[in-house]
Protein backbone atom coordinates (compact mmCIF):
# COMPACT_ATOMS: atom_id res chain seq x y z
CA UNK A 1 0.00 0.00 0.00
CA UNK A 2 2.77 2.49 1.33
CA UNK A 3 4.49 1.43 -2.56
CA UNK A 4 1.24 2.63 -4.48
CA UNK A 5 0.96 5.78 -2.66
CA UNK A 6 4.50 6.96 -3.52
CA UNK A 7 4.03 5.85 -7.47
CA UNK A 8 0.87 8.34 -7.43
CA UNK A 9 3.15 10.86 -5.67
CA UNK A 10 5.53 10.42 -8.79
CA UNK A 11 2.91 10.36 -10.98
CA UNK A 12 1.60 13.61 -9.73
CA UNK A 13 4.25 15.34 -9.72
CA UNK A 14 5.93 14.24 -13.62
CA UNK A 15 2.28 14.70 -14.82
CA UNK A 16 1.39 18.39 -16.00
CA UNK A 17 -2.09 19.14 -15.12
CA UNK A 18 -3.83 21.38 -17.49
CA UNK A 19 -5.48 24.15 -17.00
CA UNK A 20 -8.23 25.92 -19.11
CA UNK A 21 -7.50 29.30 -19.82
CA UNK A 22 -9.59 31.63 -21.64
CA UNK A 23 -9.03 33.27 -24.84
CA UNK A 24 -7.92 36.86 -24.94
CA UNK A 25 -8.45 39.86 -26.73
CA UNK A 26 -6.56 43.40 -26.79
CA UNK A 27 -7.01 46.14 -29.11
CA UNK A 28 -4.51 48.97 -29.90
CA UNK A 29 -5.13 52.16 -28.52
CA UNK A 30 -5.96 54.79 -27.73
CA UNK A 31 -7.83 55.00 -31.52
CA UNK A 32 -7.47 58.30 -33.56
CA UNK A 33 -10.68 59.29 -35.95
CA UNK A 34 -10.33 58.51 -39.63
CA UNK A 35 -7.73 55.83 -38.71
CA UNK A 36 -8.04 51.91 -38.39
CA UNK A 37 -6.79 49.92 -35.32
CA UNK A 38 -5.83 46.40 -34.91
CA UNK A 39 -7.43 43.63 -32.76
CA UNK A 40 -5.51 40.39 -31.24
CA UNK A 41 -7.45 37.38 -30.36
CA UNK A 42 -4.75 35.09 -28.46
CA UNK A 43 -5.03 32.30 -26.62
CA UNK A 44 -3.26 30.44 -23.78
CA UNK A 45 -3.38 26.92 -24.52
CA UNK A 46 -3.25 24.86 -27.69
CA UNK A 47 -6.27 24.90 -29.65
CA UNK A 48 -7.13 23.15 -32.85
CA UNK A 49 -10.06 25.39 -33.64
CA UNK A 50 -11.92 28.86 -32.67
CA UNK A 51 -15.24 30.21 -33.25
CA UNK A 52 -17.17 33.30 -31.75
CA UNK A 53 -20.06 36.12 -32.86
CA UNK A 54 -18.53 39.13 -33.12
CA UNK A 55 -20.81 42.70 -31.71
CA UNK A 56 -19.54 45.82 -32.54
CA UNK A 57 -20.19 49.01 -31.89
CA UNK A 58 -22.24 51.61 -34.17
CA UNK A 59 -19.52 54.06 -33.87
CA UNK A 60 -17.05 51.98 -35.61
CA UNK A 61 -16.67 49.89 -38.54
CA UNK A 62 -15.48 46.41 -38.66
CA UNK A 63 -13.21 45.56 -42.05
CA UNK A 64 -12.20 42.07 -41.84
CA UNK A 65 -10.00 39.51 -40.08
CA UNK A 66 -6.69 38.05 -41.07
CA UNK A 67 -5.45 34.84 -39.44
CA UNK A 68 -2.30 34.44 -37.90
CA UNK A 69 0.49 31.87 -39.46
CA UNK A 70 -0.93 29.04 -37.93
CA UNK A 71 -4.26 29.04 -38.05
CA UNK A 72 -6.76 29.02 -41.46
CA UNK A 73 -9.84 31.54 -41.81
CA UNK A 74 -13.61 30.10 -42.29
CA UNK A 75 -14.93 32.98 -41.12
CA UNK A 76 -17.87 34.81 -42.62
CA UNK A 77 -18.82 38.22 -41.79
CA UNK A 78 -19.01 38.82 -37.97
CA UNK A 79 -19.10 35.06 -37.34
CA UNK A 80 -15.42 34.69 -36.53
CA UNK A 81 -14.26 30.61 -37.41
CA UNK A 82 -10.40 29.93 -37.37
CA UNK A 83 -9.07 26.68 -37.66
CA UNK A 84 -5.49 24.90 -37.83
CA UNK A 85 -4.54 23.29 -40.95
CA UNK A 86 -4.89 20.14 -39.59
CA UNK A 87 -7.63 18.97 -37.06
CA UNK A 88 -4.97 16.87 -35.00
CA UNK A 89 -2.88 20.05 -35.11
CA UNK A 90 -2.81 22.58 -31.47
CA UNK A 91 -1.59 25.78 -31.72
CA UNK A 92 -1.32 28.51 -29.06
CA UNK A 93 -0.79 32.28 -29.37
CA UNK A 94 -1.85 34.79 -31.51
CA UNK A 95 -5.38 33.68 -33.52
CA UNK A 96 -6.19 36.09 -35.98
CA UNK A 97 -6.41 40.08 -36.43
CA UNK A 98 -9.38 42.19 -36.62
CA UNK A 99 -9.17 45.27 -38.34
CA UNK A 100 -11.65 48.31 -37.07
CA UNK A 101 -12.16 51.89 -38.61
CA UNK A 102 -12.66 54.22 -36.71
CA UNK A 103 -15.11 56.93 -38.19
CA UNK A 104 -15.72 60.47 -37.32
CA UNK A 105 -17.46 60.54 -34.58
CA UNK A 106 -18.71 62.06 -31.33
CA UNK A 107 -17.97 59.15 -29.16
CA UNK A 108 -15.26 58.90 -26.59
CA UNK A 109 -15.03 55.12 -26.55
CA UNK A 110 -16.23 51.91 -28.29
CA UNK A 111 -16.59 48.16 -27.02
CA UNK A 112 -16.27 44.82 -29.03
CA UNK A 113 -17.93 41.83 -27.95
CA UNK A 114 -17.50 38.54 -28.33
CA UNK A 115 -20.35 36.01 -27.91
CA UNK A 116 -21.10 32.20 -28.12
CA UNK A 117 -17.27 31.16 -27.52
CA UNK A 118 -16.12 27.77 -28.30
CA UNK A 119 -12.91 26.29 -28.79
CA UNK A 120 -11.47 22.80 -28.87
CA UNK A 121 -8.03 22.13 -26.89
CA UNK A 122 -6.36 18.84 -25.98
CA UNK A 123 -8.57 18.18 -23.56
CA UNK A 124 -11.82 18.41 -25.72
CA UNK A 125 -14.58 20.53 -26.96
CA UNK A 126 -14.34 24.08 -24.41
CA UNK A 127 -17.12 26.66 -23.74
CA UNK A 128 -16.38 30.59 -22.50
CA UNK A 129 -18.10 33.23 -21.33
CA UNK A 130 -18.41 36.35 -23.56
CA UNK A 131 -15.20 39.13 -24.17
CA UNK A 132 -14.92 42.22 -24.50
CA UNK A 133 -12.83 44.99 -24.91
CA UNK A 134 -13.16 48.64 -24.91
CA UNK A 135 -10.78 51.14 -26.82
CA UNK A 136 -11.07 54.96 -25.64
CA UNK A 137 -11.15 57.49 -28.89
CA UNK A 138 -8.71 60.12 -29.10
CA UNK A 139 -9.99 63.28 -30.07
CA UNK A 140 -8.52 66.18 -32.24
CA UNK A 141 -7.76 68.21 -29.29
CA UNK A 142 -6.30 65.50 -27.14
CA UNK A 143 -2.68 66.36 -26.58
CA UNK A 144 -1.17 62.57 -26.43
CA UNK A 145 1.06 61.83 -28.05
CA UNK A 146 0.98 57.47 -28.51
CA UNK A 147 0.73 56.44 -31.91
CA UNK A 148 -2.05 54.80 -33.98
CA UNK A 149 -1.10 51.20 -34.89
CA UNK A 150 -2.29 49.90 -38.15
CA UNK A 151 -1.94 46.41 -39.08
CA UNK A 152 -1.79 45.44 -43.02
CA UNK A 153 -2.42 42.07 -44.38
CA UNK A 154 0.06 39.49 -43.81
CA UNK A 155 0.27 39.07 -47.70
CA UNK A 156 1.31 40.87 -50.83
CA UNK A 157 -2.54 40.91 -52.22
CA UNK A 158 -3.19 43.77 -54.21
CA UNK A 159 -5.93 45.82 -52.82
CA UNK A 160 -8.00 48.91 -54.42
CA UNK A 161 -9.30 51.83 -52.47
CA UNK A 162 -11.89 54.03 -53.71
CA UNK A 163 -12.08 57.94 -52.65
CA UNK A 164 -15.21 59.73 -53.50
CA UNK A 165 -15.15 63.37 -53.93
CA UNK A 166 -17.71 65.10 -52.78
CA UNK A 167 -18.63 68.69 -54.33
CA UNK A 168 -20.32 69.63 -51.05
CA UNK A 169 -22.69 72.00 -52.90
CA UNK A 170 -25.53 70.62 -52.05
CA UNK A 171 -25.63 68.43 -55.87
CA UNK A 172 -24.94 64.86 -56.47
CA UNK A 173 -21.94 65.09 -58.43
CA UNK A 174 -19.52 63.08 -56.82
CA UNK A 175 -16.82 62.00 -58.71
CA UNK A 176 -14.93 58.51 -57.88
CA UNK A 177 -11.08 58.33 -57.95
CA UNK A 178 -9.24 54.64 -57.33
CA UNK A 179 -6.08 54.00 -56.45
CA UNK A 180 -4.28 49.91 -56.04
CA UNK A 181 -1.29 48.90 -54.19
CA UNK A 182 0.07 45.63 -52.54
CA UNK A 183 1.49 48.04 -49.69
CA UNK A 184 -0.70 50.03 -47.27
CA UNK A 185 -1.51 52.82 -48.63
CA UNK A 186 -1.37 54.85 -52.18
CA UNK A 187 -1.67 58.13 -53.64
CA UNK A 188 -4.72 59.84 -55.45
CA UNK A 189 -3.57 62.52 -57.87
CA UNK A 190 -6.07 65.75 -56.97
CA UNK A 191 -4.48 68.57 -59.27
CA UNK A 192 -6.69 67.21 -62.76
CA UNK A 193 -9.99 66.67 -61.12
CA UNK A 194 -13.19 68.77 -61.87
CA UNK A 195 -13.07 71.78 -59.78
CA UNK A 196 -16.61 72.12 -58.61
CA UNK A 197 -18.62 75.33 -58.24
CA UNK A 198 -20.91 76.83 -55.28
CA UNK A 199 -22.65 80.17 -55.72
CA UNK A 200 -20.98 82.85 -53.45
CA UNK A 201 -17.91 80.67 -52.32
CA UNK A 202 -14.67 79.95 -53.67
CA UNK A 203 -12.93 76.62 -53.74
CA UNK A 204 -9.95 75.97 -51.64
CA UNK A 205 -9.17 72.17 -52.20
CA UNK A 206 -10.40 68.97 -50.49
CA UNK A 207 -10.86 68.36 -46.92
CA UNK A 208 -12.19 65.21 -44.45
CA UNK A 209 -15.32 67.30 -43.44
CA UNK A 210 -18.21 69.06 -44.79
CA UNK A 211 -17.37 72.27 -42.72
CA UNK A 212 -13.51 72.25 -44.05
CA UNK A 213 -12.27 75.75 -45.61
CA UNK A 214 -9.16 74.57 -46.88
CA UNK A 215 -8.03 71.25 -48.11
CA UNK A 216 -5.31 69.75 -50.41
CA UNK A 217 -5.44 70.86 -54.37
CA UNK A 218 -2.70 68.39 -55.65
CA UNK A 219 -2.81 64.86 -54.02
CA UNK A 220 -4.44 62.83 -51.24
CA UNK A 221 -2.40 59.80 -49.52
CA UNK A 222 -5.36 56.69 -49.47
CA UNK A 223 -4.92 54.10 -46.02
CA UNK A 224 -8.62 52.85 -47.28
CA UNK A 225 -11.96 54.06 -48.90
CA UNK A 226 -13.03 57.45 -48.00
CA UNK A 227 -14.46 60.71 -49.29
CA UNK A 228 -13.56 63.93 -49.44
CA UNK A 229 -15.53 67.08 -49.34
CA UNK A 230 -15.08 70.50 -51.50
CA UNK A 231 -13.76 73.22 -48.99
CA UNK A 232 -15.46 76.59 -49.39
CA UNK A 233 -14.51 80.11 -48.44
CA UNK A 234 -17.65 82.33 -48.46
CA UNK A 235 -17.34 85.12 -50.75
CA UNK A 236 -19.14 87.67 -48.47
CA UNK A 237 -17.13 87.00 -45.38
CA UNK A 238 -13.76 85.35 -46.21
CA UNK A 239 -12.45 86.47 -49.24
CA UNK A 240 -9.75 89.03 -48.29
CA UNK A 241 -10.81 91.67 -50.89
CA UNK A 242 -13.95 92.55 -49.35
CA UNK A 243 -12.27 92.80 -45.90
CA UNK A 244 -9.32 94.09 -44.33
CA UNK A 245 -7.09 91.41 -44.93
CA UNK A 246 -4.68 92.17 -47.91
CA UNK A 247 -3.74 89.32 -50.09
CA UNK A 248 -1.68 88.34 -53.07
CA UNK A 249 -2.93 87.54 -56.77
CA UNK A 250 -0.17 85.63 -57.64
CA UNK A 251 3.34 84.42 -56.14
CA UNK A 252 6.05 83.18 -57.78
CA UNK A 253 9.52 82.25 -57.45
CA UNK A 254 11.87 82.24 -60.39
CA UNK A 255 13.08 78.47 -61.58
CA UNK A 256 11.16 77.16 -59.26
CA UNK A 257 7.92 75.68 -58.38
CA UNK A 258 5.54 76.93 -55.66
CA UNK A 259 1.74 75.67 -55.51
CA UNK A 260 0.09 79.15 -54.47
CA UNK A 261 -3.27 80.25 -53.00
CA UNK A 262 -3.70 83.74 -51.94
CA UNK A 263 -5.46 82.02 -49.05
CA UNK A 264 -2.49 80.31 -48.02
CA UNK A 265 -0.19 82.74 -46.45
CA UNK A 266 3.00 80.32 -45.22
CA UNK A 267 5.63 78.38 -47.99
CA UNK A 268 8.18 75.84 -48.01
CA UNK A 269 10.61 75.51 -51.10
CA UNK A 270 13.86 73.16 -50.96
CA UNK A 271 16.37 74.10 -53.27
CA UNK A 272 20.00 73.10 -54.54
CA UNK A 273 23.05 74.35 -53.10
CA UNK A 274 24.06 76.16 -56.70
CA UNK A 275 20.77 78.29 -56.23
CA UNK A 276 22.56 80.87 -54.47
CA UNK A 277 19.65 83.25 -54.39
CA UNK A 278 15.64 84.06 -55.07
CA UNK A 279 13.92 85.71 -57.49
CA UNK A 280 10.32 86.35 -56.20
CA UNK A 281 7.53 88.27 -58.21
CA UNK A 282 3.69 89.23 -57.09
CA UNK A 283 1.35 91.19 -57.56
CA UNK A 284 -1.70 92.19 -55.18
CA UNK A 285 -5.10 91.14 -55.52
CA UNK A 286 -6.37 94.64 -55.88
CA UNK A 287 -5.13 97.83 -56.72
CA UNK A 288 -3.49 100.61 -53.89
CA UNK A 289 -1.95 97.32 -52.19
CA UNK A 290 2.15 97.69 -51.63
CA UNK A 291 4.25 94.66 -51.91
CA UNK A 292 7.50 95.33 -50.35
CA UNK A 293 9.75 92.90 -52.39
CA UNK A 294 13.66 92.65 -52.97
CA UNK A 295 15.16 92.25 -56.68
CA UNK A 296 16.79 89.34 -54.59
CA UNK A 297 17.10 87.37 -52.00
CA UNK A 298 20.30 85.86 -50.69
CA UNK A 299 20.70 82.10 -49.30
CA UNK A 300 22.73 81.07 -46.96
CA UNK A 301 23.12 77.28 -46.30
CA UNK A 302 20.17 75.68 -44.69
CA UNK A 303 17.37 77.16 -43.35
CA UNK A 304 15.93 81.05 -44.84
CA UNK A 305 12.90 82.62 -44.28
CA UNK A 306 11.45 85.23 -46.42
CA UNK A 307 9.34 87.72 -45.48
CA UNK A 308 6.94 89.22 -48.00
CA UNK A 309 4.68 92.19 -46.64
CA UNK A 310 1.49 93.70 -48.03
CA UNK A 311 0.43 97.14 -46.80
CA UNK A 312 -2.16 99.82 -48.05
CA UNK A 313 -3.17 103.44 -47.38
CA UNK A 314 -5.34 102.55 -44.22
CA UNK A 315 -2.32 100.70 -42.67
CA UNK A 316 -3.80 97.09 -43.18
CA UNK A 317 -1.07 94.65 -43.62
CA UNK A 318 -0.26 91.32 -44.35
CA UNK A 319 2.68 88.89 -44.36
CA UNK A 320 3.46 86.07 -46.96
CA UNK A 321 6.03 83.92 -45.40
CA UNK A 322 8.22 81.49 -47.81
CA UNK A 323 10.66 79.34 -45.77
CA UNK A 324 13.56 78.27 -47.91
CA UNK A 325 16.20 75.20 -47.47
CA UNK A 326 19.68 75.76 -49.27
CA UNK A 327 20.77 71.97 -49.43
CA UNK A 328 24.76 71.53 -48.72
CA UNK A 329 26.93 71.19 -51.65
CA UNK A 330 26.20 67.54 -53.44
CA UNK A 331 23.06 67.65 -51.89
CA UNK A 332 20.09 66.31 -53.65
CA UNK A 333 16.04 67.25 -53.27
CA UNK A 334 14.00 64.45 -51.63
CA UNK A 335 10.35 63.73 -51.65
CA UNK A 336 9.35 63.10 -48.76
CA UNK A 337 8.17 59.41 -48.36
CA UNK A 338 5.71 57.76 -46.79
CA UNK A 339 7.20 54.34 -47.29
CA UNK A 340 6.87 52.73 -44.07
CA UNK A 341 8.30 48.90 -45.26
CA UNK A 342 11.79 47.33 -44.00
CA UNK A 343 14.33 46.05 -46.92
CA UNK A 344 15.11 43.13 -44.16
CA UNK A 345 15.20 42.12 -40.65
CA UNK A 346 18.67 40.44 -39.43
CA UNK A 347 18.20 37.97 -36.44
CA UNK A 348 21.83 37.21 -35.33
CA UNK A 349 22.67 33.43 -35.30
CA UNK A 350 18.91 32.72 -37.64
CA UNK A 351 17.80 32.89 -41.05
CA UNK A 352 14.12 34.05 -41.99
CA UNK A 353 12.92 34.13 -44.98
CA UNK A 354 12.14 38.10 -45.35
CA UNK A 355 9.20 40.07 -47.88
CA UNK A 356 8.89 43.19 -47.39
CA UNK A 357 5.08 42.85 -48.27
CA UNK A 358 4.76 39.74 -45.54
CA UNK A 359 3.81 41.08 -42.40
CA UNK A 360 4.21 37.80 -40.13
CA UNK A 361 7.14 35.09 -39.66
CA UNK A 362 7.50 32.44 -37.30
CA UNK A 363 10.75 31.61 -35.62
CA UNK A 364 11.53 28.36 -33.59
CA UNK A 365 14.35 29.12 -30.89
CA UNK A 366 15.63 26.95 -28.56
CA UNK A 367 14.70 26.49 -24.78
CA UNK A 368 16.06 29.28 -22.48
CA UNK A 369 16.28 31.62 -25.17
CA UNK A 370 15.37 35.49 -23.76
CA UNK A 371 16.20 38.11 -26.18
CA UNK A 372 17.25 37.92 -29.74
CA UNK A 373 19.83 40.05 -31.82
CA UNK A 374 17.40 41.90 -33.93
CA UNK A 375 17.98 44.55 -36.44
CA UNK A 376 15.92 45.92 -39.66
CA UNK A 377 16.83 47.55 -42.47
CA UNK A 378 14.33 50.31 -44.05
CA UNK A 379 13.25 51.01 -47.83
CA UNK A 380 13.20 54.55 -46.86
CA UNK A 381 16.68 55.64 -44.43
CA UNK A 382 14.12 58.73 -43.60
CA UNK A 383 11.91 56.33 -42.12
CA UNK A 384 12.34 54.81 -38.60
CA UNK A 385 11.84 51.34 -36.62
CA UNK A 386 11.32 50.12 -32.96
CA UNK A 387 11.72 46.25 -31.53
CA UNK A 388 9.51 45.57 -28.80
CA UNK A 389 8.81 42.44 -27.62
CA UNK A 390 12.61 41.20 -27.58
CA UNK A 391 13.02 41.79 -23.53
CA UNK A 392 11.79 38.18 -22.05
CA UNK A 393 11.12 35.84 -25.09
CA UNK A 394 9.04 32.80 -24.08
CA UNK A 395 7.00 29.94 -26.14
CA UNK A 396 3.61 31.61 -28.69
CA UNK A 397 5.31 35.33 -27.40
CA UNK A 398 5.63 38.29 -30.70
CA UNK A 399 8.58 39.96 -31.49
CA UNK A 400 7.39 43.36 -33.27
CA UNK A 401 8.96 45.72 -35.59
CA UNK A 402 6.68 48.35 -36.08
CA UNK A 403 7.78 51.30 -38.91
CA UNK A 404 7.30 54.52 -38.97
CA UNK A 405 7.28 56.70 -42.15
CA UNK A 406 9.01 59.71 -43.25
CA UNK A 407 5.49 61.62 -43.00
CA UNK A 408 2.10 60.32 -42.88
CA UNK A 409 0.21 58.45 -39.50
CA UNK A 410 1.04 54.73 -41.47
CA UNK A 411 2.69 52.74 -39.19
CA UNK A 412 3.52 48.94 -40.19
CA UNK A 413 4.34 46.09 -38.18
CA UNK A 414 6.86 43.09 -38.84
CA UNK A 415 5.65 40.66 -36.02
CA UNK A 416 7.87 37.27 -35.40
CA UNK A 417 5.72 34.38 -33.23
CA UNK A 418 8.15 32.36 -31.33
CA UNK A 419 8.05 28.82 -30.93
CA UNK A 420 9.79 27.45 -28.42
CA UNK A 421 11.43 23.75 -29.22
CA UNK A 422 12.05 21.69 -26.31
CA UNK A 423 15.37 19.83 -25.40
CA UNK A 424 16.58 17.02 -23.15
CA UNK A 425 17.51 20.02 -21.16
CA UNK A 426 13.98 20.67 -20.18
CA UNK A 427 13.20 17.71 -19.01
CA UNK A 428 16.13 17.28 -16.92
CA UNK A 429 14.75 18.22 -14.02
CA UNK A 430 11.32 15.60 -14.02
CA UNK A 431 14.70 13.03 -14.70
CA UNK A 432 16.13 14.06 -11.89
CA UNK A 433 13.11 14.06 -9.23
CA UNK A 434 11.75 10.93 -11.02
CA UNK A 435 14.74 8.88 -10.46
CA UNK A 436 15.51 10.60 -7.28
CA UNK A 437 11.74 9.32 -6.16
CA UNK A 438 12.22 5.69 -7.82
CA UNK A 439 15.20 4.98 -6.42
CA UNK A 440 13.52 5.77 -3.07
CA UNK A 441 10.74 3.19 -3.83
CA UNK A 442 13.51 0.82 -4.80
CA UNK A 443 15.32 1.08 -1.33
CA UNK A 444 11.92 1.25 0.72
CA UNK A 445 11.23 -2.02 -1.22
CA UNK A 446 14.63 -3.33 -0.24
CA UNK A 447 14.40 -1.86 3.23
CA UNK A 448 11.15 -3.59 3.86
CA UNK A 449 12.46 -7.24 2.31
CA UNK A 450 15.28 -7.06 5.23
CA UNK A 451 13.28 -6.32 7.81
CA UNK A 452 11.12 -9.12 6.77
CA UNK A 453 13.83 -11.42 6.12
CA UNK A 454 15.24 -10.79 9.87
CA UNK A 455 12.34 -11.30 11.68
CA UNK A 456 12.09 -14.78 10.06
CA UNK A 457 15.84 -15.51 10.81
CA UNK A 458 14.88 -14.65 14.74
CA UNK A 459 12.02 -17.17 14.38
CA UNK A 460 14.14 -19.87 13.36
CA UNK A 461 16.68 -19.22 16.11
CA UNK A 462 14.41 -19.26 18.66
CA UNK A 463 12.95 -22.63 17.60
CA UNK A 464 16.36 -24.11 17.48
CA UNK A 465 17.70 -23.19 20.96
CA UNK A 466 14.07 -24.19 22.16
CA UNK A 467 14.02 -28.10 24.04
CA UNK A 468 13.46 -31.10 21.98
CA UNK A 469 10.30 -32.48 22.98
CA UNK A 470 7.39 -30.07 22.33
CA UNK A 471 5.37 -28.70 25.02
CA UNK A 472 1.83 -29.71 24.37
CA UNK A 473 -0.31 -26.80 23.92
CA UNK A 474 -3.43 -28.71 25.10
CA UNK A 475 -3.75 -31.28 28.31
CA UNK A 476 -4.25 -34.18 27.73
CA UNK A 477 -6.93 -36.38 28.68
CA UNK A 478 -6.19 -38.53 31.68
CA UNK A 479 -8.62 -41.73 31.90
CA UNK A 480 -10.14 -42.51 35.19
CA UNK A 481 -11.08 -46.27 36.22
CA UNK A 482 -14.04 -48.09 36.31
CA UNK A 483 -15.01 -48.68 39.56
CA UNK A 484 -17.43 -51.52 40.21
CA UNK A 485 -19.95 -51.53 43.29
CA UNK A 486 -19.02 -53.70 45.74
CA UNK A 487 -22.32 -56.17 46.27
CA UNK A 488 -24.26 -56.06 49.69
CA UNK A 489 -25.40 -59.61 50.83
CA UNK A 490 -29.19 -59.38 51.12
CA UNK A 491 -30.71 -59.39 54.51
CA UNK A 492 -31.53 -63.31 56.38
CA UNK A 493 -35.16 -62.30 57.17
CA UNK A 494 -35.48 -63.10 60.50
CA UNK A 495 -36.66 -66.31 62.87
CA UNK A 496 -38.82 -66.24 65.24
CA UNK A 497 -36.91 -66.27 68.56
CA UNK A 498 -37.48 -69.17 71.09
CA UNK A 499 -35.73 -67.89 74.29
CA UNK A 500 -34.63 -71.16 75.26
CA UNK A 501 -33.03 -71.66 72.07
CA UNK A 502 -31.78 -68.40 71.63
CA UNK A 503 -27.99 -67.77 72.38
CA UNK A 504 -26.04 -64.73 72.38
CA UNK A 505 -24.02 -64.36 69.49
CA UNK A 506 -19.84 -64.14 69.47
CA UNK A 507 -18.83 -61.68 67.70
CA UNK A 508 -17.17 -62.52 64.24
CA UNK A 509 -14.65 -60.64 62.60
CA UNK A 510 -16.06 -59.28 58.93
CA UNK A 511 -13.64 -59.02 56.13
CA UNK A 512 -15.24 -56.90 52.84
CA UNK A 513 -13.63 -57.29 49.92
CA UNK A 514 -13.37 -54.83 47.44
CA UNK A 515 -13.41 -55.49 43.97
CA UNK A 516 -11.38 -53.77 42.34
Amino acid sequence: MKILKYLIFTLIILVPINVNAAISVSCDGPAKINQRISCDIKTDVKISSFKSTLVVDSAVTYEGSVASTNFVQLSSGRNLNFQTANSSTYKEGLIAYLTINVPNTTKSSFTLSFTNIEYISLSGNKTQSNVSETVQIMTTTSKTTSTTKIITTQSATEKTFTVTLNPNNNSDNNEIMKCTTTGSNCKINLSNVNIPIKNGFTYNGWGNATTCTEGSKTSYTASGDATLYACWLNSGTDDPDNGETLYLQSLSVEGQELDFSKFKKEYDLVVLYEVENLIIIAAPAKEGVNVDLQETYPLQVGENTILIKLSDENQNTTTYTINAKRLKEGEEIRIPSTDATLKKIIIKGYDIDFKPNVFDYTLKVPSGTKSLDVKAIVNNEYADYKVSGNDNIYDGSIISIKVKPEIGDVINSYDIKIEVVKGIKDYLLYIVVGSVILIGIIALVIINQSKNQKKKNTKQNIAAIAPAKKVPTKMNKVQTPVVKPIPVPKPVPPQPAVASQVKPSEPKDTVEVLDL
